[in-house]
């Protein structure tokens, strides 16, 4: 099971969770129903990342909450104010206007074109794109405080779509050194002409270390074409 799949198993289980109207019985469905903002994701991202956003709206929170859970760790930065993500997946490269992908995130926009609301995207077929999101309901369109997760449908050209984040979950996967060996092969000519090494490639430094192929320093900065060459050559892949 890959990574977007395993968030959007984690979002699942708590379809029809229903905020709470206390601090009180926060991790069941139903119990305690109200319209207070009480949720146990709440709980979850102050014991993840020290800021407690209990009592206020909550669809970033679970967002933040399910691709943790999901992935094991945090491969998208948390948060709870969905204009600061938007800018954030643009600045890495990851914003997209249309053909959204099972596992990103959606974000819907208000009457001024700023990011209101968020969820997850569960499927896409049909001219239509399936989300699981946190505090919405069931009514058609967006509801950006809800008080419940649900799943919900809205045709691709709908209005209220601002964008799509796309995680970098292929590329947060887990890598052998064979498949690590074969990546950087994969990626040799393509790279002859360009100082910069895949994301996925820097995370594989640590691996090719513990193989005794590599010095052992992982750089803070894109490898120069000189690091890059005596890394291949340590790997075999090219004259010696």
């Amino acid at each position: 099971m890959g990574m977007a799949d395993k968030v959007l198993a984690a979002a699942e289980r708590w379809l029809g969770y229903l905020e709470k109207r206390s601090n009180s019985q926060l991790t069941s469905l139903g119990a305690n129903a109200g319209d207070g903002n009480y949720t146990i994701f709440a709980v979850r991202y102050k014991e993840r990342w020290g800021e407690d956003y209990q009592a206020q709206p909550w669809c970033a929170v679970f967002v933040s909450d399910m691709l943790f859970e999901g992935c094991g760790r945090e491969i998208v930065p948390h948060f709870a104010y969905c204009p600061y993500s938007v800018e954030g997946f643009k600045r890495r490269g990851q914003w997209h206007k249309d053909k959204p992908k099972r596992g990103d995130v959606i974000f819907f926009r208000d009457s001024r074109g700023v990011a209101c609301h968020v969820g997850l995207v569960s499927s896409v077929g049909g001219g239509k794109v399936v989300t699981i999101e946190g505090n919405t309901s069931s009514a058609a369109g967006v509801v950006a405080n809800g008080g419940c997760v649900r799943k919900k449908s809205y045709d691709l050209n709908y209005a209220g779509i601002l964008g799509y984040g796309r995680p970098a979950y292929e590329e947060d996967e887990e890598m052998s050194y064979e498949q690590f060996k074969a990546y950087m092969s994969q990626y040799q000519k393509e790279q002859e002409k360009n100082a910069n090494v895949p994301k996925s490639a820097e995370k594989a430094w640590p691996m090719a270390k513990d193989a005794g192929v590599l010095d052992g320093t992982m750089p803070n900065a894109p490898l120069t074409r000189a690091q890059y060459a005596v890394t291949l050559q340590r790997l075999g892949l090219i004259g010696k």
